[in-house]
């Protein structure tokens, strides 16, 4: 059985009650969305786990392992800004940035949330299980998506990067296909 399958069975059931996101800085792409962006979601059993891409950069992946903040959210969009257009950006080293979002508007909501259910977005035109992505479902009706794409990771809920339809967008590749873990 595929590893990400017996790893997202471990979140079932579990209250979300620390979120961090990791974001590699968008050095000049032109907008956010652009950004390879995942997400570590710490639950009240003690362990943490990052929804991200695997190193193919065409499969999701969930990693056990705990992050640290450096930032905390509000400094986010000043951040993202002057990677994406500030010309002193470039001479700086371009490493992870992790942020704590606890305290966030955006995706704060979906801590101290039960996670209900999981789904991993499979492409089905394939013989085997490949997921380009991951959909989990909060008691609270918040959603959280996490997939793959040519720039890394993305993520996306109803307030953060919201109405970009990061299912849909596999559709062109294959027949879609969201399977219960």
């Amino acid at each position: 059985m595929n590893s990400n399958i017996l790893t997202c069975r471990e979140l079932i059931n579990k209250k979300v009650v620390g979120i961090i996101i990791s974001v590699f800085p968008p050095l000049y792409e032109e907008n956010i969305e652009n950004a390879d962006i995942s997400i570590n979601l710490e639950l009240d059993n003690g362990k943490s786990y990052t929804l991200t891409t695997s190193e193919n950069q065409w499969s999701c992946s969930i990693i056990s392992e705990r992050l640290v903040s450096k930032y905390n959210f509000s400094d986010f969009e000043t951040r993202m800004k002057f990677w994406m257009h500030d010309e002193q950006a470039e001479f700086l080293p371009l490493e992870y940035e992790t942020y704590n979002v606890a305290s966030s508007d955006i995706l704060g909501s979906l801590l101290n949330s039960q996670i209900i259910k999981a789904e991993f977005l499979n492409i089905n035109n394939s013989q085997e299980f490949n997921p380009h992505g991951i959909k989990l479902y909060f008691e609270t009706g918040e959603f959280l998506i996490s997939t793959c794409g040519h720039d890394g990771n993305t993520i996306q809920t109803s307030k953060f990067l919201e109405g970009r339809d990061l299912i849909n967008r596999f559709k062109s590749i294959g027949k879609t296909e969201l399977i219960k873990c």
